[in-house]
Order: C-alpha cells, then structure tokens, then sequence
C-alpha cells in the first residue's frame, strides 16, 4: 500500500514538475513577444529618425548648390544647373525608398520574431499537458497493479 501512495505522490509531483516548466516557458515566450513589439516599433522610431536626416542632407546639398550657382550668376531653372538639382532630387528620393524599405523589412522581421514567440508559448502549454498526460498514464498501471498487491 505505501508503494502505491508514493507513486501516486510521484506522479502528481510530476505533473506538477511538467506544469511549473510549461508555464515557464509561457513566460519566456510572453516576454520575447513583448520584446519583439518594442523592437518593432523602435525600428519604426529609427527609420522615421533616418529619413529626417536625410530629408535634412537633400536641403542643405540643395540650398548650397543654389548659393553656389547664384554666386557664379548661374540661372538654376536651365541647363547644366537645373540638371544637377534635378540629379540631387533623384538621388534623394531613390535614397528615402531604399531607407522606407529597410525600415519596413526591419519592422516585419521584428514583428515575425515576435509570431514565432508566441507559437512557442503556444506549444509549450500543449507539451506541458501533453507530458502531465503521458505522466499520468504511465504510472496509472504501475498505480494499479501495485494496488491490487
């Protein structure tokens, strides 16, 4: 009979073990979602910091060329002028979508981290029952024929 109650004692003690664990991992992938969220919005934070600056290099380059041009008594609205401002705009714009789409890639991927962190709290709640099951069951017939002894 004590061989019986200690294996029932064992078995609950772990279930409980299983379900301590699962819950741990739980909170583990909790955690790194919350994580990847303010990695995301941080990413969004800096690509809107780097366009900024950019937008602040473009006027500055622009504003110098336009002096540049005005002291040599250059007309910007024609010629060679007017190709280089409409150069400098270009680059820009190739370099403020180039800067939007790094900015958005690392947002997705920040945001895919914290998916795939919550699909492993997910799991981890299912093995966690799925172990307490086999536990269970393994032991309820050394359980049984230890109680009919």
């Amino acid at each position: 009979m004590w061989e019986t109650i200690l294996q029932i004692g064992g078995t609950v003690l772990s279930m409980f073990a299983q379900s301590q664990q699962s819950q741990a991992r739980q909170d583990a992938a909790g955690y790194n979602v919350n994580l990847a969220q303010k990695e995301a919005e941080y990413q969004g934070w800096r690509n809107n910091v780097e366009l900024s600056r950019l937008a602040d290099v473009k006027d500055r380059l622009v504003a110098r060329q336009k002096v540049l041009y005005a002291k040599a008594g250059v007309q910007i609205e024609e010629g060679v002028a007017q190709s280089v401002y409409d150069d400098t705009i270009v680059q820009y714009e190739a370099d403020k979508a180039i800067l939007k789409q790094q900015g958005q890639f690392n947002i997705d991927r920040a945001l895919a981290g914290g998916k795939i962190a919550e699909e492993q709290g997910e799991s981890a709640q299912l093995l966690g029952y799925l172990g307490m099951g086999r536990t269970l069951l393994s032991n309820a017939g050394s359980i049984y024929d230890s109680w009919g002894k």
